[in-house]
């Protein structure tokens, strides 16, 4: 198969936010956060029959779509992006199994959230909340 070289995907609902505790824990505030996330780029990557980018460096975007008066917080939203896309072996290694995450375990878009060399992030105003996550493959 031949390598893609962007992945494109919306997801519903504010994205996880990175703070403190950890947002794969099952009692994190971004918990549920967490899940429509990785079901939405499992989504997009079976149907695109995706397998990842592997540890090619790539360029992260974002783009939030909410009412006025509902300002993100874009690093912590690229940082709860960013840590949920990567591949969860090391992780697994670190914090323990994530069993609790059921198939949501396996899905990464690339291994280690070190490649992100580029960033865009945009708040657009909007009657639905949600956001648009692309990631692209750098030369």
């Amino acid at each position: 198969m031949e390598h893609m070289d962007t992945i494109r995907f919306t997801v519903e609902g504010r994205p996880p936010a990175k703070s403190g505790r950890s947002i794969f824990g099952q009692r994190s505030n971004h918990h549920a956060r967490l899940l429509a996330l990785l079901a939405e780029a499992h989504r997009a990557k079976s149907a695109a029959g995706f397998r990842g980018f592997a540890d090619s460096p790539v360029r992260l975007e974002v783009e939030v779509h909410s009412p006025p008066g509902q300002p993100g917080d874009a690093t912590n939203f690229l940082g709860g992006i960013a840590d949920a896309l990567e591949v969860k072996r090391l992780r697994v290694q670190a914090s323990g199994p994530l069993t609790h995450l059921g198939y949501r375990q396996h899905v990464g878009v690339y291994d280690n959230d070190r490649q992100i060399k580029e960033i865009r992030y945009a708040e657009k105003e909007s009657a639905t909340v949600g956001y648009t996550v692309t990631v692209i493959r750098l030369p």
